[in-house]
């Protein structure tokens, strides 16, 4: 008892689950549970973003894993001065914000929540619709790849595991 370590702990692992294309993009899904921020942050410390697949969203829904709830890059404008009115939800990529449709959405759940609500991030189950959920709930979540190549020659030559997820341009060019 009582004994300290001034050793970090090791970070924890988010093996890759599953990898799709929908559209011109690729997505992975990782099957360990974090928060939004956590989601995003994990996503970008690797190279990628949240996974928001506007333009592919039929296809990415049918394709995606059917273990568990994912997180996408989906928020709300809040508008401080229409809080009782419902939120206006985008696919956040990159710098545009593209208004989501209502077919996008869970049947019933399209223009339902409000500032009051609390609800500023939302999630998606396979073959079904956006839900909005709290930001600190934790969910699975996808992340998106800006090219295709990368994400299939990472996975070919190993370069998919724990802190090493996708590795950086750097190893790229060491592997050539």
């Amino acid at each position: 008892p009582g004994i300290s370590s001034t050793t970090p702990a090791p970070e924890p692992t988010c093996p890759i689950g599953s990898v799709i294309e929908a559209g011109n993009k690729t997505f992975a899904f990782f099957y360990c549970p974090k928060n939004f921020t956590e989601a995003c942050d994990f996503c970008e410390h690797h190279g990628w973003t949240l996974a928001s697949p506007n333009e592919q969203f039929e296809q990415f829904n049918e394709r995606m894993p059917g273990n568990g709830e994912y997180y996408l890059n989906v928020q709300p404008y809040k508008n401080p001065f229409t809080n009782r009115l419902p939120l206006t939800w985008y696919w956040q990529i990159y710098f545009m914000k593209i208004e989501t449709k209502r077919s996008q959405w869970e049947i019933g759940h399209y223009n339902l929540v409000t500032l009051y609500d609390g609800k500023f991030c939302a999630s998606l189950l396979k073959n079904d619709g956006l839900l909005a959920c709290k930001c600190e709930q934790k969910w699975y979540f996808a992340c998106e790849s800006i090219d295709t190549f990368k994400v299939k020659r990472s996975i070919m030559e190993g370069d998919v595991h724990d802190k090493e997820l996708i590795s950086s341009k750097v190893n790229f060019e060491r592997k050539k």
